[in-house]
C-alpha cells in the first residue's frame, strides 16, 4: 500500500474466522523480534513475526512461529537434565516459564513437552505485558511442501497437541483434528 506493506489477505481472513480476533486492525509487524525472557545469558526468544494491532480499541499482540518440519526444540525433561550437569541457567528458566504459564514446576507429566513451545508462548505473553495488550495470540504457521518430512510434521502436530492439552487442560484426544 502507499503507507507500506499490506497485511496478507489470508492472514486477515484467518483473523475474521476466530471470534477472539475478528475485527483486528493490524498496526505493524516486526520480523524476528528478540524478546528478553530473563536476566541470564541466552535469555532471549526470537519471534518469527510479532504483530501489534488493535481490537475494540484495545492493544493486541500476535506472535507467529513459522515451521515446515523442524521440531519444536528439545524435550523439556531431557533438556533440563542435560543442562543441570553444568552451570547453565536453563533449569531455572524452565522452572520460571512453567510456573508463569502453567502454575507449576517440571513434573513427569510435563517432561515430554517441547521447550520451544513453552519458550515461544512465554515470550509472546511477556511482550504482550510490555505492550499492555489485552489479548495475546500464539500462531504456529506450518508450511506444507513436497520436500517436508511427513513423519516429522506428524510428530510436530502431536507435540503441539500435547502442549495445548497441558496449557488448556483439555484432553489430547479432544484436540486432535481428523
Amino acid at each position: 500500500g502507499p503507507d507500506g506493506p499490506e497485511t496478507p489477505q489470508d492472514l486477515l481472513d484467518f483473523f475474521k474466522k476466530h471470534e477472539a480476533t475478528d475485527g483486528l486492525m493490524v498496526k505493524h509487524a516486526i520480523p524476528e523480534l528478540d524478546i528478553s525472557l530473563d536476566e541470564f545469558r541466552g535469555g532471549t526468544r526470537q519471534c518469527d513475526l510479532m504483530i501489534s494491532g488493535e481490537l475494540n480499541q484495545s492493544p493486541v499482540v500476535l506472535g507467529i512461529e513459522a515451521k515446515v518440519d523442524e521440531p519444536f526444540g528439545q524435550v523439556l525433561g531431557k533438556y533440563v537434565i542435560q543442562k543441570e550437569e553444568g552451570s547453565s541457567k536453563v533449569p531455572i528458566r524452565v522452572d520460571r516459564l512453567l510456573k508463569g504459564l502453567l502454575g507449576c514446576s517440571l513434573s513427569p507429566e510435563l517432561a515430554g513437552l517441547r521447550y520451544q513451545l513453552i519458550h515461544a508462548t512465554a515470550g509472546i505473553l511477556i511482550y504482550a505485558g510490555k505492550q499492555n495488550a489485552t489479548l495475546a495470540v500464539s500462531i504456529i504457521h506450518v508450511f506444507h511442501t513436497h520436500l517436508a518430512d511427513t513423519k516429522k510434521m506428524e510428530q510436530n502436530e502431536s507435540d503441539y497437541i500435547q502442549f495445548a492439552s497441558a496449557l488448556s487442560g483439555i484432553p489430547m484426544e479432544s484436540l486432535r483434528s481428523e
